[in-house]
């Protein structure tokens, strides 16, 4: 009995161990996280504000009804008058001074590596925090609180079930509390850890009234599901997943008056909480869940979305899922997106290891546990999945509410597949624990950090460490460029190279100023460039302190649709948001910019394209022999098709040279065909070079143009959409080069 009660004793330490270094975590990110770095964050604060100053719950759409919580604003309303309610005695007049955006914000995490600050930050925001800072702040503690009731609730789920496996509830309330995602979402101003939390009490609450039915039990159900409708939409789930369960109990126990009354009081509380909020929708939009108010606000997919493209984003789920941060544009090394991966899929095995010993033993009762744990992620899977389908929102975030259920199924797939004793299972064990364990703690302490990190100060003598070719150009008494470097020499398609520039502030500046950083070819043809506030969009003008010296690293990518080998120049200047050039001081007579020797390009040992129409046709390579053409000259060109798969139709290719307005000069529209036979006749892994001539119109004004490519069915002209790998591209045609051309 001592034995046993030391052993309780010290489970329950270890449970507040977990939960203190959660919040202490989750506090961690909600500190190191700059203002409204997190995903739609400063709507959700936007609503909170628009509570706070007196003006009741937004409107939409906010084209009508002014606010700033754009489609948050039709989210209802529980966490935000929560957050409203702490944070009512703090003024906030200065929130709309926080909201500067950076306008070179990249949003694609595999494609940008500076610029991921969406909002521009001052010191402001740093400790002692006052105003906005601090409102904002205490609303992400509130959801670490929520945060912290989540991974609790996932031990109490696991306890529930599995009442034999101790071990089994720390690792997975451990897992919960070690998931990147998870703790980096719970140190935000959002409603997703409110949302998760009620979520898992649910879970825990109903498995307690299937192991004792009692209308108290029923009742606090009912207050639940009414706080969980009224946090978030996926909230409405668990109403469903209630009334299946409230049916199995009534079926089990052959008892039809225990589910009225059950149902009557579950529901009637739940809709007592939160039916006034649906009435309102009812009444302002005419739906009970204003969804199709918040899509008219929201970004909708395009009209060629398909599951293909559904399929191509459950990547993004599930690396965000685990480890994706910003405004989805901060990821971690892509190894660790591979060690997550893997964890998941021994899981996934595990766990169908162990449905299929659970079915050959009869065991019907640990069966029913594990269907309820995965019912409820499937539910919660099939609303995100449904959510991407329609939206552009496919973020692993959204299955938070399931994180408890997953974590539990996870842990027990792992379990299947350990061994049982010996040094392996040590080994194993160790391997997995520090991985996540150090994954937690790398995220907030290095990987957050540095995302938004101004640039360090540096001495004249690191200057000149750190560049090749050392200079003073003033821009227009106000910065100074003390030196440059380009690394490497020789560049590829599809490769970055790097520009150094260092820095000096020679005055206070009350404007923000943007550095260009141009790659051009010797047709004066720009074929990369960085356009940047200092500090890749982290040190911009008006914050340098007098004096200050620093070097930036500007990433210049060759495309990987690159025509020619040639030498490069790169032209690097300062201009202001209008547009206008700062002058340089050291010479009248000078561009109001800097030139110096760019890398050299090679093309021919790169590698081959990675386009593709409708994942059926490739395009592997070009031939382009000049990139400078006059006026009726012809322009000869020669395309690399590959076929991926049987096409299903006959299709056309069409190379076009049009100028930034569309203006077209040229253009050839031939049906592909391979020995006489159109592309519904090619076979997976056949090729066809497509020499085509283009004839320029006389009439064309000198300047640059892009050269095109459409692919378009042969019958109906429908354009097929345009892929980079698996990727879907934002529009159905593939620049492949620019060209300039000259007068006559």
């Amino acid at each position: 009995m001592k034995a046993q009660t030391d052993r309780n004793r010290s489970q329950v330490q270890l449970v507040r161990l977990i939960l203190l270094f959660f919040l202490n975590l989750a506090v961690i990110y909600s500190v190191t996280t700059p203002l409204f770095e997190g995903f739609d964050e400063h709507w959700h604060f936007a609503y909170v504000q628009h509570i706070k100053t007196g003006q009741g719950l937004p409107r939409q759409p906010p084209e009508q009804y002014p606010h700033l919580a754009r489609q948050e604003g039709s989210q209802p309303p529980l966490y935000y008058l929560t957050a409203a309610a702490l944070t009512w005695w703090i003024p906030t007049d200065d929130f709309t001074t926080y909201l500067e955006r950076n306008p070179k914000w990249g949003d694609i995490p595999w494609d940008y590596v500076d610029n991921l600050n969406y909002m521009l930050h001052r010191d402001a925001e740093q400790f002692p925090y006052r105003g906005t800072v601090l409102a904002v702040h205490i609303a992400r503690w509130l959801s670490v609180l929520c945060g912290a009731g989540m991974v609790y609730n996932t031990y109490r789920l696991a306890r529930l079930l599995f009442p034999s496996q101790q071990k089994l509830a720390l690792a997975a309330m451990s897992l919960v509390a070690l998931t990147p995602s998870f703790a980096f979402v719970a140190g935000l101003c959002s409603n997703d850890s409110m949302n998760a939390l009620w979520a898992s009490l649910t879970l825990v609450l109903l498995v307690r009234l299937w192991r004792q039915p009692t209308y108290k039990l029923t009742a606090q159900l009912g207050l639940v599901l009414g706080l969980a409708a009224l946090t978030k939409l996926s909230g409405l789930a668990l109403w469903g997943l209630t009334g299946l369960v409230l049916l199995l109990i009534t079926w089990r126990q052959r008892n039809f008056n225990y589910l009225w009354r059950a149902t009557a009081l579950t529901f009637s509380l739940a809709i007592l909480v939160s039916g006034w909020w649906y009435l309102r929708n009812l009444h302002l939009y005419g739906e009970l869940t204003g969804v199709n108010m918040m899509l008219a606000v929201y970004e909708r997919r395009a009209a060629t979305f398909n599951l293909r493209d559904l399929y191509a984003e459950l990547e993004k789920i599930r690396w965000s899922y685990w480890a994706i941060f910003g405004w989805f544009n901060v990821p971690v090394k892509q190894w660790m997106y591979h060690v997550y991966d893997l964890l998941s899929l021994l899981g996934g095995v595990g766990i169908l290891y162990t449905l299929r010993q659970t079915l050959r033993q009869r065991n019907w009762q640990k069966l029913l546990k594990f269907t309820y744990l995965l019912l409820w992620a499937g539910v919660i899977l099939t609303s995100l999945l449904r959510w991407a389908w329609i939206t552009t929102g496919s973020h692993g975030r959204l299955l938070h509410p399931a994180i408890g259920a997953l974590s539990i199924l996870l842990v027990q797939g792992w379990i299947a597949l350990l061994p049982q004793h010996g040094w392996k299972r040590k080994i194993i064990l160790t391997g997995v624990g520090t991985f996540l364990w150090g994954s937690s703690l790398y995220v907030p302490l290095v990987v957050i950090p540095a995302a938004y990190a101004p640039p360090r100060s540096l001495t004249p003598a690191q200057v000149i460490a750190q560049t090749t070719q050392q200079t003073e150009v003033h821009f227009a008494d106000k910065l100074t460029l003390l030196g440059y470097a380009v690394q490497p020499t020789v560049v590829t398609p599809g490769e970055t190279t790097w520009v150094t520039a260092c820095w000096r502030g020679d005055q206070p500046m009350h404007e923000d100023y943007f550095v260009f950083v141009h790659l051009r070819t010797p047709d004066e043809i720009i074929i990369s460039q960085k356009d940047t506030y200092h500090g890749l969009g982290n040190f911009p003008t008006s914050i340098w302190p007098d004096g200050v010296i620093f070097c930036d690293r500007y990433p210049l990518r060759i495309p990987d649709t690159l025509p020619l080998s040639n030498p490069s120049t790169i032209s690097l200047g300062v201009y202001h948001a209008t547009g206008e050039r700062l002058i340089t001081q050291n010479s009248a007579p000078e561009p109001p910019d800097v030139q110096f020797s760019g890398p050299r390009l090679v093309k021919d040992t790169a590698p081959e394209m990675n386009y593709n129409w409708n994942r059926q046709l490739g395009l592997v390579r070009y031939d382009l022999t000049q990139t400078t053409v006059t006026p009726g000259e012809e322009l000869a060109i020669t395309l690399y098709w590959h076929a991926l798969t049987t096409p299903s139709a006959n299709y056309v290719a069409s190379i076009q040279i049009l100028d930034e307005n569309y203006n077209k000069i040229a253009q050839s529209d031939i049906q592909l065909m391979l020995q006489q036979r159109p592309t519904s006749a090619w076979q997976a892994g056949e090729e066809l070079t497509d020499q085509r001539q283009l004839q320029i119109s006389l009439k064309a004004q000198p300047g640059v143009y892009n050269i095109k490519v459409i692919v378009y069915e042969t019958n109906t002209l429908e354009t097929l959409s345009l892929y980079q790998g698996q990727q879907l591209a934002g529009e159905p045609s593939l620049t492949l080069c620019k060209i300039r051309l000259l007068s006559e």
